[in-house]
């Protein structure tokens, strides 16, 4: 029951550290025009939000919810965004004229000059960009139409984000070439633009970086370990070892493998890691020689990025015996069939610079029974290291 709370604990840190969200600091203009330094939740959005959360101090508990009327700009090291209203086309067309929407929207900015270029994703997933020229901003269409001609469907797609772009870019001679093959993605988008600028020989004051991605990385694990082997009974058939102060000490050492995700910050990560530990059991004539190899997967909250990160964890670990001696009831008959196998809750807090990281960790797991008569398991609390020998994108 100990192990239980224990875990429980460990997995409220975690919640909570989850629950802080990812406040790193930018600022917002209002719609005075006034710049306001402080730090935004970064969500890194999938889909252009409609409200942030901003606080002035990292310090303080609570945040403002800032929405498109409030604010015009907010712009963090990931993240920059404009308040603007903008017409855009709505969904399929069918047999008529495109159906507009008016919205006032946050416009992520992927380019920033004379001409501007800013992206928009929906909640149902459709992408609209919008080009600004002169203080004039209209959506490059890209128009998806249904007819209906003798009871059969035809769906057609037209570029007209193509011509829009052959004329409002046309001061460079050869960017027609570039348009001809251009696809209505961010990515493509941007390299179109990038390759405008270039033609111009002038630079805008924003382009936005492609995403970071994700990284993989493999390393080696030891430490020490305390660990305890508790049975419990409502039969006296098994006093012997109920009764037996059966603490031992162990120290694992295997390999790691952690994939951090660049799509929520690079501050969450999946690690896995597998490693030997072997513990000897003794009280008086109790004795319980094991050696197992463990498998754990846990996820990875990182508090801050950086080279300095101190992290939580949480997740479940899984053992299979190598070795796994010992007698449960010594009568008549002897019992000494072990569990070969066995599951566990595990987490833990810990640090890390550049490639070395420190963990404190605590793991509760069944242990070397499986009787309904006699239950017992492992509480372990671990003290590890962590060096990262391979890291790539």
């Amino acid at each position: 029951m100990k192990g239980i709370i224990l875990f429980l604990l460990m997995s409220m840190v975690f919640t909570m550290a989850c629950a802080q969200g990812d406040f790193i600091p930018g600022y917002v203009i209002d719609v005075k025009g006034d710049t306001i330094k402080g730090f935004i939740d970064d969500k890194d959005w999938v889909t252009n939000p409609s409200v942030i959360n901003f606080k002035i101090s990292a310090e303080d508990v609570d945040s403002r919810k800032l929405t498109v009327n409030d604010i015009a700009v907010f712009k963090t090291k990931n993240s920059y965004y404009k308040s603007k209203v903008v017409s855009f086309e709505k969904g399929l067309i069918h047999n008529g004229q495109p159906e507009l929407e008016h919205a006032t929207v946050f416009l992520e900015v992927l380019v920033e000059g004379d001409i501007s270029l800013y992206f928009l994703t929906e909640s149902n997933d459709k992408v609209h960009f919008f080009i600004e020229k002169a203080g004039t901003i209209e959506e490059l269409v890209k128009r998806k139409m249904m007819t209906i001609t003798n009871g059969s469907k035809y769906f057609t797609t037209l570029d007209l984000y193509k011509g829009q772009l052959s004329l409002a870019l046309k001061d460079c001679n050869t960017i027609d070439s570039k348009i001809n093959s251009l696809s209505y993605s961010p990515a493509k988008m941007r390299a179109l633009f990038q390759y405008y600028y270039n033609c111009k020989t002038t630079t805008p004051s924003y382009i936005k970086s492609p995403k970071q991605k994700g990284k993989i990385e493999f390393g080696v694990m030891l430490g020490g370990a305390v660990n305890k082997l508790t049975f419990k009974s409502n039969s006296s058939t098994f006093d012997r070892v109920e009764n037996a102060h059966l603490v031992a000490p162990s120290f694992p050492i295997g390999v790691n493998l952690e994939f951090t995700l660049a799509k929520l910050n690079q501050k969450w990560a999946v690690n896995v890691e597998s490693f030997y530990t072997a513990m000897n059991f003794k009280d008086g004539d109790v004795e319980f020689d094991l050696a197992y190899i463990k498998v754990n997967a846990m996820v990875r909250r990182y508090f801050v990025t950086g080279s300095f990160k101190p992290f939580v964890n949480v997740g479940l670990s899984h053992y299979f015996a190598l070795k796994s001696e010992g007698i449960i009831y010594s009568g008549n008959p002897e019992y000494n069939e072990l569990n070969k196998t066995g599951l566990g809750l595990t987490g833990g807090l810990g640090v890390r610079k550049n490639k070395l990281s420190f963990e404190v960790r605590y793991e509760y797991a069944d242990g070397v029974t499986s009787m309904s008569t006699l239950k017992s398991y492992f509480n372990s609390v671990y003290i590890l290291a962590t060096y990262r020998l391979i890291s790539k994108k």
